[in-house]
């Protein structure tokens, strides 16, 4: 009697057991299915959406694009980058406000180089002594280099490009 009631016992657990992993394997299965239907529906309604007709690339569009560093050859200033830093070197005007409160950075300034060579959008973000008159010199500086670039190339042809220089602010007696 008492093995009959443990036996009972077991098969009842037993049975419990089996239920619950039948529940679950119930619940991975809709699961499956919602997870299926809902990757069915995304792929229909993304499939529906019309496709923008391209716009044919004319002359007039290549000429205004600025070509980045991953898709053409590089602009280079025309006696090379030492030339150009020596040029700077002899060139730089040490901005007064610096000067006076012996200030000393390093500015990258970012312009676009012309199919001619000459340059054009200047940009200096200068964070460190906004006030100092670092940037308005960077800017003099490579303005003074325009029209002395190779441009840029792009397949063979020479294309507007973005170019960037670093200017060392150095003061040589502190």
């Amino acid at each position: 009697m008492f093995r009959r009631k443990i036996s009972k016992a077991l098969n009842t657990s037993e049975a419990a057991i089996i239920k619950s992993n039948a529940t679950i394997i119930k619940l991975i299965k809709m699961r499956l299915l919602c997870l299926f239907t809902f990757s069915l529906i995304c792929f229909y309604s993304f499939g529906q959406i019309p496709v923008m007709q391209q716009k044919e690339v004319t002359q007039e569009d290549k000429d205004s694009l600025v070509f980045t560093l991953f898709n053409r050859d590089k602009a280079e200033y025309i006696d090379g980058y030492t030339e150009l830093h020596k040029f700077i070197r002899e060139n730089l005007q040490y901005p007064p406000k610096a000067l006076q409160k012996k200030l000393e950075t390093k500015i990258a300034i970012h312009f676009i180089v012309a199919k001619n060579g000459t340059l054009s959008d200047y940009k200096c973000y200068e964070q460190e002594y906004p006030d100092a008159g670092f940037k308005e010199e960077a800017i003099r500086i490579i303005e003074l280099t325009s029209g002395r670039w190779n441009p840029g190339t792009y397949e063979g042809q020479p294309v507007r490009s973005r170019e960037s220089v670093y200017i060392d602010f150095k003061l040589t007696d502190k």
